[in-house]
């Protein structure tokens, strides 16, 4: 489950597409940037059942946050929930704050987090990679 269908949500939906997930589920604020971006991924990647729908954990192994919800003292969550399944892995890719409201409720349902730290980290390691290597 993809949330957010953005700049960030575009590279981060074209990048799991290419670990070929079984499917992927696309939400946007703008239904109709998710609808854009879940043909753009299925048209690429024929094999992969990607969805534009509803913010939801149900059928999910994976909750990854590419919107701004959560950013910068916005005490929100990205999506209506009270809980969080313990075996989801949840995703934000926002880096401040560090700890998001989305993983502060997912690390109290004992999920495993990853943060927008770790995210950026890679990306400064690949660039580094692409103009020095």
């Amino acid at each position: 489950m993809l949330l957010g269908a953005g700049g960030a949500g575009s590279a981060i939906a074209v990048a799991v597409a290419h670990e070929r997930p079984a499917s992927l589920r696309i939400f946007d604020v703008d239904a109709a940037r998710a609808s854009a971006l879940a043909a753009t991924v299925a048209r690429a990647h024929p094999g992969i059942a990607v969805t534009a729908g509803a913010a939801t954990t149900a059928d999910a192994d994976i909750l990854l946050n590419a919107s701004p919800v959560g950013m910068l003292g916005d005490a929100r969550l990205p999506l209506q929930v009270d809980t969080l399944p313990r075996e989801l892995v949840v995703f934000d890719a926002i880096v401040k704050p560090e700890r998001t409201p989305l993983l502060a409720l997912a690390e109290a349902c004992g999920c495993t987090t990853v943060r927008g730290r770790e995210m950026m980290r890679g990306q400064i390691a690949r660039m580094v990679d692409f103009f020095y290597a």
